[in-house]
Formats: C-alpha cells, structure tokens, sequence
C-alpha cells in the first residue's frame, strides 16, 4: 500500500510537470508584453535604456480555468561605471496548480560601441530557480490520508544564462539563454533520488523597429521566438502604435496559441502604465475567459557627466 501511494505521488507530480510544459510549450514563464520586460530574458539587455530602470508585472493566465498559471516579475537596472557597464537584478513568481517556481538572478552586461548610434552589448547572468510542488494544495477524497497531508518537495537549482543585445535608438535584436544549463531536478524524499525533470535549455531570439509615420504618429513591429527541445518553435507577433509619444495601441499574436492587444500610457516622463489582454485561439478557449497582465515601469534617469540621455526610449 505504501509503495503504490509513493507511486501515485511521483504520477501527479510528473503530470504536474507536463501539463505545464506542454500549456506553455516552455519552462520560462510567458508574457503578452515581452517588448517592455526584456531583462528577464536577456542579460545583455542590463543598463541599454540609460537609466535606473525599475519593471513591475503581474500576469493571471486562463482565467477561470482551475489551477492555471500566474506570474509575478520584478526587474531593475542601471548603466554602470562609466557607461560601459549594465547592472541588473530580476526576480520572478511562477504558479501552476501545486507547482510553484522562484526565479533570482543577477545580470552583468559588458557594452561595446559599434557607431556612434549603435552599441553591441553582451550579458553574463547567474542565480538560483526554487521549484517546489505542495501536495496538501490538491483536492483528494480522504482528507486524513497522511501522505497528502504533509508532503511538499523543493529543488534549489543555480545556473547561468547568456546574452546578445544590439540597439540603436530606433532598432533593436537579441539572442540569449537564459538558463545554460540543463539542471536536474532531484526529490529526496520519493524513496531514493527521483529525477522529476529538468531545466531546459531554451533559446530567444528578439526584434523589434520603431518607423516614424509624422511627427504625432510611430509603428513599432516587434517579434520573439523561443526554441525548447521537445516543443514546438513558438513565436510572437506584435504590431503597436504610438500616438504623441504618450501612448501605445497594438495587437499580438501568438502562432498557434493566443491574440491579443496591449495598451500602455506614458503618465510622465518617467512613469509608464501598460495592460494587455488575450485569448486562446486553441481549444483552451472554451474553458477560460482570457489572460490578463499589468505592468507598471519607472525611468530615473542616469546621466554621467557628458552623457545625453535620450528620451523618450522605445525598448
């Protein structure tokens, strides 16, 4: 009895684990406004904005749908010593179901100067992912069964990521992984050593323009693909418009997975408010009413002596 109840624990704990991997085709959490929360993908994206840059974001996936994903993100950075350098830190919240996954990291980006209105800047990135999965958080039909009643399993997990970033002011592309290493995920407490799964490495690729139509008017396509080994390619589409340098209107696209539209306001010359919304174009649709994400990001600006900060920034 006792061996088919560890059994039963290792099945809902891999379930957990596929189910998650295959809703969201990938490890990483997802955002619809992957344009304005870059650093969590990309190291070398650290101090490119010239300022003391400080991103909040809360994302609540498939609502209605038990159990879905949620997420919440935090990043701040800043150019350092002299220009050459970007320093950053990000923290990330993950939910699905019992699964729960805590992501900090700490990002160093060396910047090198192409032109005089580009700059190549490469990142280094290290930090530890908490996964932990709680047991007594599901529905069961015997509340007094003691192996649900107090089993939760935890793996701490360091690893490394790497990155690419080329900007101008109106131009930007992008290559990174953020996790290098593809890190077991080891329980104890299974009887032995249980491999539940592993980190995956996964590969982005980010771009994005932003055309002058007239002086009240701008376009800005942006696009993200993101490759895992044993899911599909996924890719994001983005089409915005920015109206007085206030405020953004666009559509998304996720192939094969989601649409939706974003706006963001530009409250001041440092404060900026952004939403987005989508739904499922899969047959996810007929059991949640959207995905929701909300973001707040602040701009102090950092001027070395010599320096003219650009503004407004675009990326």
């Amino acid at each position: 009895m006792k061996i088919r109840l560890k059994f039963n624990i290792v099945v809902t704990i891999v379930s957990c684990i596929i189910i998650y991997n295959s809703s969201n085709a990938q490890q990483e959490p997802m955002y619809t406004q992957y344009m304005f929360n870059t650093l969590n993908i990309n190291p070398g994206y650290a101090g490119s904005r010239e300022a003391i840059s400080l991103y909040l974001l809360s994302r609540s996936q498939w609502i209605g749908l038990d159990g879905a994903p949620s997420s919440q993100s935090m990043a701040i950075h800043s150019p350092f010593y002299n220009d050459k350098i970007g320093v950053g830190a990000s923290f990330t919240y993950d939910q699905i179901g019992p699964m729960k996954s805590t992501f900090i990291n700490l990002n160093y980006a060396y910047r090198f100067r192409i032109t005089e209105r580009s700059q190549l800047s490469i990142g280094l990135r290290g930090g530890i992912n908490n996964y932990s999965i709680d047991l007594t958080d599901l529905n069961i039909t015997d509340d007094t069964d003691p192996t649900f009643t107090n089993n939760s399993y935890r793996s701490f997990l360091p690893n490394v990521g790497l990155g690419a970033y080329y900007y101008t002011h109106t131009f930007y592309v992008g290559f990174s992984i953020p996790k290098l290493f593809e890190t077991k995920m080891i329980n104890k407490d299974l009887g032995g050593e249980t491999n539940l799964d592993k980190e995956r490495r996964h590969y982005f690729i980010i771009a994005g323009y932003v055309y002058e139509i007239s002086s009240d008017f701008k376009i800005k396509p942006t696009m993200l693909t993101k490759i895992v080994t044993g899911a599909p390619i996924s890719v994001d589409i983005n089409m915005a418009i920015l109206y007085k340098e206030r405020f953004w209107i666009g559509a998304v696209y996720r192939f094969g997975d989601a649409l939706g539209a974003i706006l963001q306001y530009r409250i001041s010359e440092n404060l900026s408010l952004g939403y987005s919304y989508d739904m499922a174009v899969s047959k996810l649709n007929s059991y949640n009413t959207g995905t929701h994400e909300i973001m707040l990001s602040f701009d102090l600006d950092y001027m070395p002596k010599g320096k003219v900060v650009t503004s407004p920034r675009y990326f």
